[in-house]
């Protein structure tokens, strides 16, 4: 190409502008027109890998070496699985200590071993438990509206009022509290019985009794 001659854009077939100077001739008038001629080159850097948790194969780059994240959660949640479980025992079959079913024990945690086959047998067992101890000791019959007017409707644990109105499941309805629990000896009598909320009486559990027991509340 002479200096001063026009020559078309390869991209757009405009005319240019003839050339001032020296030079390599250009074959395109702007940057757009370059990249309309010369796209830019795009270069595959995933390959063919498989997955380690489901086996199918995929695409990708980089270190990536699960198909999607749902795959890469269930490897990561049954290693944590694997810790966990060395050193326990391999579950076996076991009559339930409540109604004698078999049932499949897997043991969760070392030196604790599931003894009953539903929520259900041992709710059960809890009760009768309670109930033996009952019968162990002295028992009288109390109805919970009794102790609470002798009570004044005044929680034996936090001292705050209670509202009688209220039923269970209600935190604040009226419950009876054994002040020295039946689990470590204590009787089913009126003077070993107080008027408590119900969730002051969850929280205190069997932890004793006393003048401490006010600091739970």
């Amino acid at each position: 190409m002479k200096r001063g001659q026009q020559k078309r854009c390869e991209g757009c077939g405009q005319l240019m502008p003839p050339m001032a100077g020296r030079g390599r001739p250009r074959k395109v008038c702007s940057e757009r027109c370059y990249r309309r001629v010369r796209p830019p080159v795009h270069i595959d850097r995933a390959t063919d890998r498989t997955c380690r948790r489901c086996g199918s194969g995929f695409r990708a780059k980089g270190q990536r070496m699960y198909c999607a994240e749902a795959c890469k959660s269930a490897e990561m949640i049954d290693r944590k699985v694997s810790r966990h479980r060395e050193g326990l025992p391999q579950p076996y079959d076991r009559p339930c200590a409540w109604c004698g079913t078999e049932f499949h024990c897997n043991p969760r945690l070392p030196g604790i071993t599931p003894r009953f086959c539903s929520s259900g047998c041992s709710s059960a067992s809890g009760k009768s438990r309670r109930r033996k101890r009952m019968r162990g000791g002295a028992t009288e019959v109390i109805e919970r509206f009794e102790i609470g007017e002798r009570d004044g409707w005044k929680c034996g644990i936090c001292q705050g009022r209670i509202n009688h109105s209220l039923r269970h499941p209600d935190p604040k309805s009226a419950s009876l509290d054994h002040i020295v629990p039946i689990s470590v000896g204590g009787t089913h009598t009126r003077e070993n019985v107080q008027i408590a909320h119900l969730v002051c009486n969850v929280r205190k559990g069997n932890r004793g009794a006393g003048e401490q027991l006010a600091l739970i509340g």
